[in-house]
Order: C-alpha cells, then structure tokens, then sequence
C-alpha cells in the first residue's frame, strides 16, 4: 500500500504505517467539489524498449492525484531527501501519487511527487488515471510569494499551453483567452527543484 513519507508519497514500504490524510472538511476545496463532474482522463501509454538506457523529463503531475498500473518497473520517484526511488511493480499492486491540486487543497500537508519513468530494453505499458477537478473550481496558489487565484481549467490549460512548444510563441493570446498569467512552466515542480537547489548548497 502507498505510503506517505515526509508528507509526500515517494513509494511503497510493506512493512510501512500509511499516514492518514485529512478528512475532507479539512482540505481546501468545499465537500461538494468532489461531487462534480470532474475535468479526468485516463491514457495508456508505451514507452518503447530501447538499448541505450532513457528517462523521461522530471515532472509532477497538475491533477489531483494519479493511480498507476504498469506491467514492469521503471516509474522513479524522487523522496523528501532527494534520492530517486524505484517504485515497486507487480501485477496486484498499482501506485497512487498525490498530483499538485492535492498540495493545494492542503496547503502543502501533502506535496505533489517529483517523478520520472526510466526506459530500458523491455517495453512498458502503463494505465494511468489522473484524477482532476471541475473545471470551475477555484484554487489559490503562490507563484515567487505572489498570490495567484484562478479556477482549476484555467490552471490546467495554462500548464498545456506552457508546456507546448508550438503553442507558447502565442502565450500572450491564450493568457488573454483564459483572462489569466500563465507561469513559465509548472510552479509546483520549479518550488521542489529549487528547494532541492537549496537543501544541496546548505549540505556542501
């Protein structure tokens, strides 16, 4: 079972206490949020054997959580101290990681996980459903200490327009559409690498 470790969910121990997460009337979004008709997808995804050993680009997911199933290992997730972790794979088990709209709705109690998916020779299949919000749902965040109020759809396709190399010559249109700043890149991902930029310099 997936446990929380340092507040964030880094992997599985067997022999691991989970910690309970806050009740509902505790997190940030009102009770009835999660009885909407929430913005969620579902994707199978191949990642194709290759000789020469690859990892995918770091990243945290902009959802609220994610529930993984895969046929072999290769997902790493990066612990509260920094090292990357193998997350364990077998055909009974499947991994929940907490996506950034969890952090939000409890205040950080609980980190979105930094992660990357590690390819070797042998294909890996993977079913992932990334589980979101309605679409209108407002969410407060900060990005460099300024505070940043939008909804959950202007969010999410801020993130996909951000992280489109086609689509982001035409920012300015789509902040105008969405009547909202769009952050250079993911502000939950860019605060744990440059937390982890700090924690390395105090520890040189």
């Amino acid at each position: 079972m997936p446990a929380f470790v340092g507040r964030t969910l880094y992997g599985t121990d067997p022999g691991a206490t989970p910690t309970k997460l806050p009740s509902v009337r505790w997190l940030g979004f009102p009770r009835e949020a999660f009885n909407k008709d929430c913005c969620s997808i579902m994707r199978l995804l191949k990642y194709a054997g290759r000789d020469d050993e690859n990892e995918s680009k770091t990243h945290t997911d902009y959802e609220f959580m994610s529930l993984i199933k895969a046929n072999v290992q290769g997902l790493e997730v990066r612990s509260p101290d920094g090292v990357w972790r193998v997350v364990p794979c077998s055909t009974n088990r499947a991994v929940l990681l907490p996506g950034d709209m969890l952090e939000v709705a409890t205040a950080g109690w609980v980190e979105s996980s930094l992660h990357r998916v590690r390819v070797r020779a042998e294909d890996r299949l993977a079913v992932i459903f990334f589980q979101g919000l309605s679409l209108d749902q407002e969410i407060v965040y900060s990005v460099d200490a300024e505070k940043v109020v939008t909804t959950f759809g202007r969010h999410l396709c801020g993130m996909l327009v951000s992280g489109a190399p086609h689509l982001r010559p035409e920012l300015s249109y789509w902040e105008q559409k969405l009547g909202t700043k769009i952050p250079d890149g993911n502000p939950f991902k860019q605060k744990k690498e440059a937390n982890r930029h700090i924690s390395g310099s105090a520890s040189a």
